[in-house]
């Protein structure tokens, strides 16, 4: 009793049928719309409604079955499009998220890669700085042995009487006569003092070590 209460009476429900079948024969509704507008749950409610207006025994006109068919694809239309602005609005969602993500990875990337740039440059002036220190030691030292050979080739040239026996004696002997030897043709060709040679001695080694032990720099410069 429950179950027929709440379906439209046969003759209606027929007369709805054609109706659809003369509005798909004009071409005014296609195949897929006339399926929807029967499977819709909207149907029996209007049609429940139109019976209710009409009596069960007298057929509704074709524009009361019109109007019926047009609320129902009316109602099919608003969900679709409900059902569309839903999924747009979730790929939108979708699509944020990702670009926030992807944003994300590539600040962190970034972060990392200036936190790496920064530790290699604090270990090439640390590296450097080091450099310089041992290329003045060494400077200084060889700075220390000429002018130290220099002070004793200018003694030996004032005892010229002297000829010394023992063979490291001789040895010690020429070496300071090559190294003033040597530093009389620095003086001749490039001129300058001892010390100018010391820091020259000095930038040559640092340029040498750094050469060595530096890293070749990825930079444009």
């Amino acid at each position: 009793m429950c179950s027929s209460a709440l379906r439209p009476h046969r003759a209606l429900w027929e007369a709805f049928i054609r109706h659809l079948r003369t509005l798909e024969g004009r071409g005014t509704l296609t195949s897929d719309e006339a399926v929807a507008v029967v499977a819709s749950q909207l149907t029996q409610t209007l049609l429940l409604d139109v019976e209710e207006l009409h009596g069960p025994d007298e057929d509704a006109d074709a524009q009361t079955l019109s109007e019926v068919v047009a609320r129902i694809q009316a109602k099919n239309r608003e969900e679709v499009e409900t059902k569309i602005s839903a999924a747009q609005a979730e790929a939108t969602q979708r699509h944020e998220q990702v670009s926030k993500s992807a944003d994300e990875r590539v600040a962190v990337a970034q972060t990392l890669a200036g936190a790496a740039e920064e530790q290699h440059r604090q270990l090439l002036l640390h590296l450097q700085g080091r450099i310089g220190r041992v290329a003045t030691y060494l400077s200084n030292g060889a700075f220390a042995v000429m002018f130290l050979l220099l002070v004793v080739g200018t003694a030996a040239g004032i005892a010229r009487g002297f000829k010394p026996q023992n063979f490291y004696v001789k040895v010690v002997a020429w070496t300071t006569f090559g190294v003033v030897t040597a530093y009389g043709v620095y003086r001749a060709t490039w001129g300058g003092s001892l010390d100018q040679l010391r820091l020259r001695m000095r930038e040559g080694i640092r340029r040498m070590l750094t050469a060595w032990f530096t890293p070749p720099s990825t930079g444009g410069s």
